[in-house]
């Protein structure tokens, strides 16, 4: 993802302008209304945990997509910050933004600002606003889908996402446990990414590219050393040396995490949860 204010005279005739930090299905609807010229500011606040970090949104963006920190352009009054994409954006004909878009200092301008200030001053730039999408009768919005992650309704927030909730980290050395006693698992540790509802998940783990079923744990393991952890088995898989970085996709939500009395009882759990786990991918469909 490129800066935006370190390139100059760009070339696209279109620009949708938002945070567009989750890249979800009504962000793909307002990117289609670019055309082939189009492209995308994304706006950066650095605010952690995030939904898709920005070096990632590269990946779901079908057109070129560029930065802009928050920071940068808090200060600018409604007509500096439309000037200023003007600057950077000579040929632009078209901006397209959201229904509940804010821009300006202090977010005190709305898209009727944007619509006024392009009629008075910009006349050759028409606007496109998207209204409110749904799905469901909810309202597609980044918040929300947030809430739904934080909540284990993983299977409603890929609907919304039109994609599988992914987290990337980077391979860790584990408690050892596994291997010994009950099943191999790979760890990662997570600084980027939003964590979902503590417990156990169906899932899929991305190894080099590759997609293997599995199931996977978030939380304290409370049955042994109390430590929190991000942990994921490959079923019907022996674990190949991994090393580097992972990602976990999440398709359902299992069940919570739970004490048990001794390794025996942990490891029966953990096979029921390995057979739910094969059916929820079975059944998947985004």
């Amino acid at each position: 993802m490129e800066s935006f204010l370190a390139s100059s005279n760009l070339p696209y005739k279109s620009v949708a302008i938002g945070k567009f930090d989750s890249m979800h299905m009504a962000h793909l609807k307002l990117f289609s209304y670019l055309g082939k010229e189009g492209c995308i500011l994304s706006i950066s606040s650095y605010t952690l945990p995030l939904l898709l970090p920005f070096k990632y949104r590269a990946e779901h963006s079908p057109l070129p997509i560029f930065k802009i920190r928050l920071e940068c352009i808090k200060h600018l009054s409604g007509e500096e910050f439309i000037r200023l994409l003007t600057t950077h954006l000579p040929r632009l004909e078209l901006i397209v933004v959201g229904y509940d878009f804010t821009f300006g200092r202090n977010k005190s301008c709305s898209v009727i600002d944007l619509k006024e200030i392009l009629e008075s001053s910009y006349p050759q730039i028409r606007l496109k606003v998207l209204d409110r999408q749904n799905y469901k009768g909810l309202t597609l919005h980044t918040s929300l889908i947030k809430s739904l992650i934080k909540n284990g309704n993983v299977d409603v927030a890929n609907k919304m996402l039109g994609r599988i909730y992914e987290i990337s980290g980077k391979v860790i050395r584990g408690q050892g446990l596994g291997k010994k006693e009950l099943y191999p698992t790979i760890n990662m540790r997570n600084i980027l990414y939003i964590v979902p509802l503590h417990g156990v998940y169906a899932t899929l783990t991305y190894i080099e590219g590759k997609a293997y079923p599995s199931v996977s744990f978030i939380g304290h393991r409370v049955s042994t050393d109390n430590m929190f952890c991000i942990e994921t088995h490959l079923i019907d898989t022996t674990i190949p040396k991994v090393s580097g970085y992972i990602k976990i996709g999440f398709i359902k939500y299992l069940r919570a995490n739970k004490r048990y009395k001794n390794l025996e009882e942990l490891r029966n759990q953990i096979s029921k949860d390995i057979i739910d786990a094969k059916k929820a991918l079975e059944s998947c469909q985004l």
